[in-house]
């Protein structure tokens, strides 16, 4: 195969100086495309601070990651969505929706994080467009869930106006049994 090879070693040589040749000219006509990657995870163990009586404060246990690519993967589906991906264009109104259908990517990356490719041919705005994402994504969720508890609120509402009320009166009952008894001030009261 050597012998082949070096029989024909000036062919292979044009052939390589043209090809070099070739992908330096596109190179150079074609402008650059830049690519920007925003990464983020959704923790699995958030839980509110409980208040302890203790002066000490209370130690909130490190956020991590789903440790399962399928259930990562549903993170990756939601912000593949078409509602976070209109959100994300509202800020770039000069941008069309099939440009993010074909120019941002969603994987799943090292650490089960989702990734967010974005290309474009001004990097600052390939930043932008990925930095962008992992905002709508909160602001996603935060409506969902201030959508789910719309009934609980307004049952917690109207608790705090029955119980409202009921204060109101048993401070009325208390100041009517204040005004029967005369109560002496402390410094006047008898062993």
């Amino acid at each position: 195969y050597w012998m082949a090879i070096y029989s024909r070693k000036y062919l292979i040589l044009a052939v390589s100086l043209v090809s070099a040749a070739f992908a330096w000219g596109i190179s150079t006509w074609l402008p650059p495309i830049y690519e920007a990657k925003s990464s983020f995870y959704v923790p699995v163990n958030m839980q509110a601070a409980q208040a302890q009586n203790s002066d000490k404060p209370t130690q909130q246990s490190p956020l991590l990651p789903m440790p399962e690519e399928k259930s990562s993967g549903v993170n990756v589906g939601i912000i593949k969505s078409k509602d976070i991906t209109r959100r994300v264009q509202s800020f770039f109104p000069d941008k069309p929706l099939s440009y993010f259908q074909k120019n941002v990517d969603f994987v799943i990356g090292n650490g089960f994080t989702v990734d967010i490719y974005v290309r474009d041919r001004d990097p600052k705005v390939a930043a932008a467009i990925a930095n962008a994402f992992p905002p709508a994504y909160d602001e996603f969720h935060a409506k969902a869930l201030a959508q789910r508890n719309v009934g609980a609120g307004i049952a917690i509402r109207k608790q705090l106006d029955e119980v409202s009320q009921r204060l109101e009166s048993l401070t009325q009952q208390l100041e009517a049994v204040k005004g029967s008894h005369i109560l002496l001030p402390e410094s006047q009261q008898i062993d």
